[in-house]
């Protein structure tokens, strides 16, 4: 084989210009972008998402996370307050006050008549003493003051923390503008060198081509 079909055989034409009509994205192609100057592909979306799954179904969570004990109770009453609270979804108990039970005097004069009596009258007295104390509670207003000050204090960190979000989305947007600005003013430019580079590659394929030629031409009058 001659040097110039060596060489004809090597050519390889130059990129196609952005201009021309895109191809159907592989997964092992590099896409990447400016933003603010380059037109995104209509599959890059699309591109990312997959990437994202494929990843996402190949990850396996860390040992330590499979590998979690069940919760261990101190008794059963924390366990049944548990569960009666994930399924009020951390709702408050609503407070039940005892039964009234009617204190009745005894019919005999028996002892165990005497003691169930007994036991009745002080189910009475404590149930009146808890509802009492839960009144009591109630009208207290020094409580019902400090829970107005936490709740106060926890509106005022709300409200820093959302003034120092929104600062920090301020400054984001403000270099991301900034970022806009000079894609812009550099775009133009960009796609004149690109334009360019095109077809000084255009004209290299060409010159290419005809020293083959002639190279082809002199090989066959030696």
């Amino acid at each position: 084989m001659s040097e110039s079909d060596t060489r004809s055989s090597g050519k390889k034409r130059p990129a196609p210009s952005s201009s021309e009509t895109a191809q159907p994205v592989s997964r092992d192609a590099l896409m990447d972008a400016l933003p603010y100057v380059d037109s995104t592909h209509e599959d890059y979306e699309q591109y990312a998402l997959a990437l994202i799954e494929e990843e996402m179904k190949n990850s396996k969570p860390p040992s330590d996370v499979l590998g979690l004990a069940p919760i261990k109770f101190r008794s059963p009453l924390m366990e049944a307050e548990y569960q009666r609270y994930v399924e009020s979804d951390g709702k408050p108990e609503p407070i039940k006050l005892p039964k009234a039970s009617k204190t009745q005097a005894p019919t005999s004069d028996t002892l165990a008549d005497w003691d169930e009596s007994v036991q009745q009258a002080r189910s009475e007295y404590e149930r009146e003493r808890v509802r009492s104390m839960i009144l009591d509670v109630k009208k207290d207003s020094g409580a019902a003051l400090l829970w107005k000050g936490f709740n106060g204090n926890l509106d005022k960190e709300l409200e820093a923390h959302q003034k120092l979000l929104n600062d920090q989305r301020q400054r984001v947007e403000q270099i991301n503008l900034q970022r806009s600005e000079d894609q812009q003013k550099t775009g133009k430019q960009l796609e004149i060198l690109t334009n360019q580079y095109q077809a000084s590659l255009e004209r290299r394929f060409r010159l290419d081509m005809a020293i083959d030629a002639l190279e082809h031409e002199i090989t066959q009058l030696s």
